[in-house]
């Protein structure tokens, strides 16, 4: 019994006097560049995909050096279509627009690689429909301080 007392007297000094110590890991802060994009109706590429199978769009790239390595591997990329109506919408952005005999769903989304962002316009039925307008693009880079 004394021996169960002993031990449990030693535990009891032994762990009062333990102290537990944690370590704050400090973030850096984030850089945001932010640039518009205009795509004129003229700028528009079609992909290699023959019209009506999956894969057929339009599409631009331009050269963004803000995305770098940094960026792709820590960092983030927001776009956001920019609309005199609705104010800025993010992408993807899907909305019904009219044809000439139906309404079919337009996909605006964009891919980033480094060093270049692409916008791209796609239709939920695989085939080619005609911008005649301006599409502006708030493009907004976010980069982990270095």
């Amino acid at each position: 019994m004394k021996k169960v007392l002993f031990y449990l007297m030693f535990a009891l000094f032994v762990c009062s006097g333990c102290d537990i110590h944690t370590t704050e890991i400090v973030k850096p802060g984030v850089d945001i560049y932010t640039k518009f994009i205009t795509v004129t109706p003229d700028e528009w590429e079609q992909s290699q995909t023959t019209v009506g199978y999956a894969g057929c769009y339009l599409f631009k790239t331009f050269p963004l050096k803000e995305i770098d390595r940094n960026v792709m591997d820590d960092g983030a990329v927001m776009v956001y279509m920019v609309d005199g109506k609705e104010g800025v919408n993010p992408l993807p952005y899907v909305f019904p627009v009219e044809t000439k005999s139906e309404f079919v769903l337009q996909n605006i989304r964009f891919n980033v690689k480094k060093g270049y962002i692409t916008f791209v316009v796609e239709w939920d039925d695989a085939e080619i429909y005609e911008i005649d307008y301006d599409i502006k693009f708030k493009v907004c880079v976010l980069a982990p301080e270095k």
